[in-house]
């Protein structure tokens, strides 16, 4: 029976040629018919007609790359996270790539070494000088780094992304099943005061007003890095950002403090505006300002720190000044209460003050410190239960 019914569900069982799918169908059974008639020719226009086993990973992912490419503000990153998809399953045809195949993916991937940086061309190598003798070699060599679960996940979504849009195209015959690697929790660092000070004095001149100001306004980098003077309203202390600008696609202000305002004030300003932070006249690339801010942070002696950690910093000490949460939500651009709350951090002060003062019950007072005060609480409880005595023998 390709057609049944359990509990108030109706579901569909096709088999054509050794392909089974089993799936729910709706709750009538009409519905459930016009299912298995697509089920069905999605079978046979699918796999049994070739498409999952004739196309590669790299063909399809490629095209997808293309696909999305213009209306993707990460179409960069996810061309750097396809290579090592390419380069593991790129020759497998998409009827191949089912869950024992990607948890193989994972697996690898975790055992492998980081990638190192490419030598920029151009470059001849510096010239040979004469070095010191060099320490044992177990002294020096340092633990390989691994790729961390939450770097897989990523390009596994990328190619679960893939995938779906094979099935609904009917390359596909099946919905595919991609398991992800449990990640490590929300970060949770936040920058103190002392740290941030000794960080910025590491920095170059050109780098320290761009993490200051991301310190003072919780802006993502690029939001920082592609500000340009239009959008700075320094009479009305704000930045206004279009929907071009933000990740989310949705305009929204900036609020500027006090020293946000002396960072911009003191940035020069070309004659035709262009962008706010610049490096010998040119915009600031995203990737240039990682380098220097790990240089500063390791003569600073600060760990665990990233750039995004300033954002997380703005917000979380917004939320202990007790500032409002939507306006808060308002100022950096979350949409959900819950992404939110991975931003805002509870320190141990916190949990200690919920149990600083003593629990009152309602209708309840506090017992007076002295002995001679009177308790109101208690006289109108004794005041209470006479009025009851009298009730019950009236």
């Amino acid at each position: 029976m390709t057609v049944y019914q359990r509990g108030r569900k109706w579901w569909v069982y096709v088999t054509v040629r050794g392909e089974r799918v089993r799936e729910p169908a709706g709750r009538t059974k009409a519905a459930a018919l016009e299912h298995e008639r697509r089920v069905r020719a999605r079978l046979e226009l699918g796999a049994l007609g070739g498409r999952a086993h004739r196309v590669t990973v790299r063909q399809w992912l490629g095209e997808h790359l293309e696909l999305t490419r213009e209306r993707k503000r990460s179409a960069e990153r996810d061309r750097s996270l396809a290579a090592h998809l390419l380069r593991l399953l790129g020759d497998r045809t998409l009827a191949e790539v089912d869950p024992p195949a990607i948890e193989q993916y994972q697996r690898r991937r975790l055992s492998e070494p980081r990638m190192l940086p490419r030598p920029r061309r151009g470059r001849s190598a510096a010239p040979a000088q004469p070095r010191t003798p060099t320490p044992a070699p177990e002294a020096r060599v340092a633990a390989p780094r691994h790729p961390r679960p939450g770097t897989i996940n990523r390009e596994v979504q990328l190619l679960r992304a893939a995938l779906w849009r094979a099935y609904h195209a009917g390359i596909l015959a099946r919905e595919p099943v991609v398991p992800l690697l449990r990640e490590a929790g929300a970060r949770d660092r936040v920058i103190a005061d002392h740290e941030l000070r000794a960080i910025v004095t590491g920095l170059p001149v050109w780098a320290a007003p761009v993490i200051e100001l991301l310190y003072e306004t919780g802006m993502r980098r690029g939001e920082a890095l592609g500000l340009r003077w239009e959008q700075v309203d320094l009479a009305g202390r704000l930045v206004r950002l279009s929907v071009a600008d933000t990740k989310t696609a949705e305009a929204r202000l900036v609020p500027l403090s006090e020293r946000a305002l002396e960072i911009l004030r003191a940035q020069p300003r070309a004659i035709d505006g262009g962008t706010v932070f610049r490096v010998r006249g040119h915009a600031i690339p995203g990737p240039v300002l990682a380098k220097p801010w790990r240089a500063a942070c390791a003569a600073a002696g600060v760990e665990g720190a990233t750039i995004h950690d300033l954002r997380h910093t703005r917000i979380t000490l917004w939320a202990r000044d007790g500032r409002d949460v939507r306006t808060i939500m308002a100022a950096v651009g979350h949409r959900s209460v819950a992404t939110h709350l991975r931003y805002s951090h509870v320190r141990e002060s916190d949990l200690l003050a919920l149990v600083s003062l003593p629990s009152v019950a309602p209708g309840v007072a506090h017992e007076p410190a002295s002995g001679g005060e009177s308790r109101p609480n208690q006289a109108n409880g004794e005041a209470a239960r006479g009025a009851a005595r009298k009730a019950k023998k009236a």
